[in-house]
């Protein structure tokens, strides 16, 4: 048994950086290489902005989608369900995926989920108000399909959002 108190399962507190070390300087990446600060920075920088347009494509949806819902608390939550179950299915797939990527593989993956994003911002509005609203909003659709319908619309823009976390954390 070891009793000595500067180890701690087989890890000595010596492998620890030593004090006042800037630990967001230089990042070890998997193969053991570090980041330069510059490029650390930009990963902050550009998953921060991509935080921040996620949170606005969620609020911007979430008011279009009560044109054709309504803006109860059952609509909302079919809002806010399908944005969990998005970024948790896209987590979970993005976490598997950065796990065999290199780091530029990593970046490269992460700015193809982010163009996929665009690529459905482009046209939702569209979709959610011309066609969800103005033409399937018409029909008598009972509230399960209409919630299987916001769910799956807005399935695909949340999940590449889920992936972006793993894909650059990693």
């Amino acid at each position: 048994m070891n009793t000595d108190p500067t180890t701690r399962r087989g890890a000595h507190l010596t492998d620890r950086p030593p004090v006042g070390h800037d630990a967001g300087a230089s990042r070890p990446t998997a193969a053991g290489h570090r980041l330069p600060p510059w490029q650390v920075a930009a990963y902050y920088t550009v998953f921060c902005v991509s935080g921040f347009a996620a949170l606005l494509y969620q609020t911007i949806w979430q008011r279009v989608l009560a044109i054709f819902s309504g803006a109860d608390v059952y609509s909302v939550t079919i809002v806010v369900s399908a944005f969990m179950g998005g970024l948790g299915l896209g987590n979970l797939a993005g976490g598997h995926l950065a796990d065999r990527l290199s780091i530029r593989g990593r970046f490269l993956a992460f700015s193809a989920a982010e163009l996929a994003i665009g690529l459905f911002a482009l046209p939702s509005l569209w979709l959610y108000h011309e066609v969800l609203y103005a033409r399937i909003g018409a029909l008598s659709l009972g509230p399960i399909t209409m919630a299987a319908m916001l769910f799956l619309t807005l399935l695909w823009p949340t999940f590449f959002m889920g992936m972006s976390l793993p894909l650059l954390a990693r």
